[in-house]
This record gives C-alpha cells, structure tokens and sequence, in this order.
C-alpha cells in the first residue's frame, strides 16, 4: 500500500510539473521580427510598421483605446445589483486591458515582388507579435501533424521550414501560409514563402549587385514606426492602387506613367492622430509643380475613407510631390466605424 501510494504520489508530481512547464513554455516571449530581412533588391514594394507601448503615440493610442473598451463595458450591464455589475466589469476591464497590451509590441509588413509576368506580381503579409510566445509553434506543429496523419493539406518543406500551400477554391490562385517562432507568413504564392524563408535564414540572400532605387529610397526614409517605399519601373504603382481601389484609368494615363517611386513614413502622434509623409519622386520638375493638387485629388477620390476625417496638403519640391495626411482622433474615429 506504501509502494503504491508513493507511486502514485510520484505520477502527480509529474503530472503538475510537466503541467506547469508547458504553461511557462507555452508563455515564454518570442522575439519580435525585423521586417527588413525581407527587403532584397529584387523587392517592388515593402511597407513596414512597428508599434511599442515604449513609443509615446503608441502608448498613447493604447491607453485610449483601453478608456473606450472600458465605456463600452460601463453601459453594458444593466439590471444586475451595483456590486454585482462592478465585480463583472472589473473583471472584463481587466481582461480586456490585458488583451490589449498583449498584441504588443507587434511589426506587420507588406511585401511584393515581380511576377513571371508583368501583371502577376506576387504579395507577402506578415505579421509578428512578441507575447505570442510559443503559440504559434504550437499551431505549426498540429497542422504539420495533421498534414502527416494524412489530411487533405500538402506540405512544403524548405530549409526546415514547413510551408502550407493553401488554393482559393473562387478563383484557383494559390496561396500559402507558415509559421515561424512567434510570426505568422501569408503570401499568394508558395514560391514567394520559399524565398522568404531564404531571406530570413541567410541574410547575404538578398544580396544581388548594387542595391535598387527602392532600397536607395527606403534607406533615405527618416527612422519612424511605419515607413516604405514603391517602385514604379514596370507599372506596378497602378497595379497596387488598382488592388486597393477600383480604377477606372489604365495604366498609361497619369499620373502613375509620371511616378518614378512613391515613399511614406509616419506613425502614432502623443495627440492620437496617424500621420503620414508621402514622397512621389515624379518624371521632372514641371509636372511635379503642375500635378501636386490633382494628384491628391485623385488619390482621395480612389479612397473609400468610411466618413473618417483626412486632414491632408499637397505642395510640390523640385521633382517631387510631397503629400502630408492626417487622421485626428484616430481611436474615436475607429469607434464610429465600427
């Protein structure tokens, strides 16, 4: 009886520290993403943006957001006693603030390169999140067991990296996904996961001669949470604005024949605004001057901005365009929309 006693004593001794490991392993941080290891020269398009609570719009965006989560918690409960309804709200304060900070820091990043032909330019979303942890390593390995135990997903194995191919049953195109630590990759074709994750594991993959304009653009890119860059030497600009808007011009007509590169920089103000600085580097000085209103005319008119108000000002500098925007009151504009 002793023996088996003491047995038993053992196994749950076992079973709570193996418990408790896999709760500290499962919440340990990760570490957050350079986005820029994915900038090579063969890159059209590239757009980060890092936010940290340690940046003061940041902070300062989150703290509102946390004030407003709380207002909607306050008139959410009715017809409960007082005490009831403050211990509830409390506690779903508390959650829900914790909820917040934990998206925090995150960089997100947006990547496109040339296609095999013109118009088949391939996009990279990705997104990193610190406090994640290992719940994505978690979700990495179910889905590559899955995949071993038979299921109907293929998996791509390049340089220890499993990537699942994933095809859109409307249109047939193929997409594909991976995981890596705590950063999640979505790209619209396998090829380009392929070469991201060469990318990530060898930083010389980039490397291809002398660097392109749009590296030459980005680097010249004042050092601020979001910024980025697009070239225009195969006429992607107007692809992209047409992904984004629905055009009505074609890709000849201006301005997007007379844009060379387009850049943007900005981030989070301490007053709650998002404010961004956009740079189109035209074909000469006398378009930019001429071109510099209707330019952001056409840029807001191919916006669907949802009834959120856009403070914006357009002026032109030697050959280029520079387009200043502004959106006051960020978080209470969100809450209006949604």
């Amino acid at each position: 009886m002793i023996g088996c006693g003491v047995g038993c004593l053992a196994l749950l001794i076992f079973a709570v520290s193996a418990c408790v490991g896999f709760g500290l392993w499962l919440s340990q941080p990760g570490e957050l993403l350079e986005p820029q290891q994915l900038l090579a020269s063969d890159t059209l398009g590239y757009i980060e943006w890092t936010l940290r609570e340690e940046d003061p719009g940041t902070a300062s965006v989150v703290e509102r957001l946390i004030e407003l989560s709380q207002a909607q918690n306050r008139g959410g409960l009715t017809g409960l006693p007082d005490w009831v309804g403050e211990f509830l709200i409390e506690r779903q304060n508390a959650r829900n603030e914790r909820q917040i900070r934990q998206l925090l820091p995150l960089a997100a990043a947006w990547t496109v390169r040339a296609g095999e032909t013109r118009d088949s330019d391939v996009h990279l979303l990705t997104l990193s999140i610190e406090k994640l942890g290992k719940r994505l390593v978690l979700v990495d390995w179910a889905m590559g067991w899955a995949a071993r135990m038979g299921g109907d997903m293929d998996v791509i194995v390049h340089r220890g990296e499993r990537i699942y191919p994933l095809n859109d049953t409307d249109s047939g195109a193929p997409r594909a996904l991976f995981f890596r630590g705590n950063d999640v990759f979505f790209t619209s074709d396998p090829e380009m996961a392929k070469r991201a994750v060469d990318l990530l594991a060898d930083t010389t993959a980039g490397d291809q001669g002398d660097a392109s304009e749009l590296e030459r653009v980005f680097a010249a890119l004042p050092d601020r949470p979001l910024r980025g860059a697009v070239s225009n030497g195969r006429g992607e600009l107007y692809r992209i604005w047409d992904l984004m808007t629905d055009l009505e011009s074609g890709p000849e007509d201006e301005p997007w024949s007379a844009i060379r590169t387009v850049a943007v920089s900005g981030g989070l103000t301490s007053e709650d605004a998002l404010e961004l600085a956009i740079e189109a580097l035209c074909k000469d000085a006398r378009w930019a001057s001429l071109n510099a209103d209707s330019l952001l005319d056409t840029m807001l008119s191919d916006l669907e901005f949802g009834g959120v108000e856009v403070e914006t000002q357009a002026r032109a500098e030697g050959e280029r365009i520079l387009i200043d925007l502004r959106v006051p009151d960020l978080p209470g504009q969100l809450e209006k929309l949604f």
